[in-house]
This record gives structure tokens, sequence and C-alpha cells, in this order.
């Protein structure tokens, strides 16, 4: 079926925006199925082992999982529920970490409504480094679930260390989109482009 060129541009923003409705509905809807994870205590300062060529850094991490809906959630990783990512990016040395040292082991764990606590202990070496004190920088921590497929959304808060010669700030900042959210913002940038383009041709 041959369409008119203004006719196609037309009914090609139909369509955009019926998808990009058909995305963020069940997004709302979904809320009942969304677990937000932030940190909510960094036990500073970390501990620290001194080796002849590195020095051994250990930060341990609480952080809070809340399930604003009314149903509880069975969770099943390899080895532990939250799979922790951590950025140090500190004066001559970068680095950044995924996951937890554990047995890789398939276990269920319960999500329930309200809030659960879980505490990780993350480390990370420096080489050429004696010292116990880190230097400036900053050094990032979030996490999701250590799950390969969970059919829930997981809104994920980054929180953030920034150290000094005056010591240390502790800042959490917005929440990492998810899935959906990836993808109305591209249908909406999509639509934004096509939409400028129908006006230009015409």
């Amino acid at each position: 079926m041959y369409l008119p060129t203004k006719r196609k541009s037309i009914f090609s923003i139909f369509i955009i925006c019926s998808l990009s409705i058909l995305v963020t509905i069940p997004t709302i809807v979904a809320y009942n199925n969304t677990l937000i994870i932030r940190v909510i205590d960094v036990e500073w300062p970390p501990s620290c082992r001194i080796s002849e060529n590195y020095s051994l850094f250990g930060i341990n991490v609480s952080f809070e999982i809340t399930n604003p809906g009314q149903s509880k959630f069975i969770s099943t990783p390899h080895s532990n529920l939250l799979n922790p990512f951590m950025v140090v990016d500190l004066e001559g040395f970068y680095a950044e970490y995924e996951g937890t040292i554990g047995l890789c082991v398939i276990t269920n764990h319960t999500i329930n409504t309200g809030t659960t606590i879980q505490s990780l202990w993350m480390g990370f070496e420096i080489p050429e480094y004696n010292k116990t004190s880190l230097p400036s920088g900053k050094i990032i921590f979030w996490s999701d679930f250590d799950d390969d497929y969970h059919p829930y959304n997981v809104v994920m808060y980054e929180t953030s260390i920034f150290l000094d010669e005056n010591g240390m700030i502790i800042k959490e900042s917005t929440a990492r989109l998810n899935i959906n959210g990836f993808l109305i913002v591209g249908s909406l940038v999509f639509l934004v482009v096509v939409f400028y383009r129908t006006r230009k041709r015409n």
C-alpha cells in the first residue's frame, strides 16, 4: 500500500506515540513490582592491611531494600542476594568492581514488604601503596540483584564518598535508570526527531 509522504509521516508518528504509551503504562502499573536499593551506612574509616606490594582496603556497606508493594518476592541468585558495584577513582588509581566473593550455589531469598537490610564487605587493592589512609578522590557504590533475570523493576541509588585533605563527605545521587526508563526516554527522543524531520520536509 502506497501512502503520500505527509500521510506516511503522520502514520509513523501515530505508531511511535502508541508504542511510547504501551511502554509507559506497564511501568506505572508495575509500581507494586518495583524494588528500591540504596546505601544507608558505610563503615568508615575502612580497614587496611599493608603487604609488600600493595595495600588492601575493606569497607562494610549496608544496603536497604525497599519493597513498597503488597507482595513479597522470592529471589534466586547464584550466591548473594545483592550484586554490588563499586567505582574507585582516587589520585593515581582507578578501578571498577562488580559482585562479591561467594560459592556458586543457588539460594532463595524472600524480600518481604517494607524494608530489608543487608550488609556486604567490599574490598580493593592499591598496588605500590603502603599507607593506611586513602588518597584524594571518590568512591561510588550501588547495587542490583544477583539474578540473571528477575520479573520486577529495580531502582538503584548511587552513594558517593568524596575524599580530600579535609576528610570525607558522603552524598547520595539520583537513581540509575532501569530498562523501562531507557525505553521510554529512547521512544520520546525518537519521536522528537521524527517530528522535527517531518516539519522540515513540509
